[in-house]
């Protein structure tokens, strides 16, 4: 359950910064439109709270909310370095 919470996360994160414009336009190579934006912005935050409620009931109240918390602290580091990676291009 904690590997499905880490994915989910990282999903997540990488919806909630394409819905940005600086990112989208980075990334996808095109503008998204306002509706497509907030399409995006709710299903990362659907995500996230679908990752916390997997790890909360596995763990409980007690740990879960410490597990998740520190999962979505990696997996925003980590799409942080992804998306910076992606962005200065592939090493060549």
């Amino acid at each position: 359950m904690m590997a499905l919470t880490v994915l989910l996360s990282l999903l997540a994160w990488a919806m909630l910064s394409m819905a940005m414009p600086k990112h989208g336009n980075i990334v996808l190579k095109r503008q998204l439109g306002e509706t497509g934006a907030r399409r995006l912005r709710w299903a990362g935050m659907l995500l996230l709270f679908v990752g916390a409620y997997a790890v909360i009931a596995e763990k409980g109240w007690e740990f879960g909310a410490v597990y998740w918390l520190g999962i979505i602290m990696l997996t925003s580091m980590l799409w942080v370095l992804m998306l910076t990676r992606f962005v200065s291009g592939r090493p060549s």
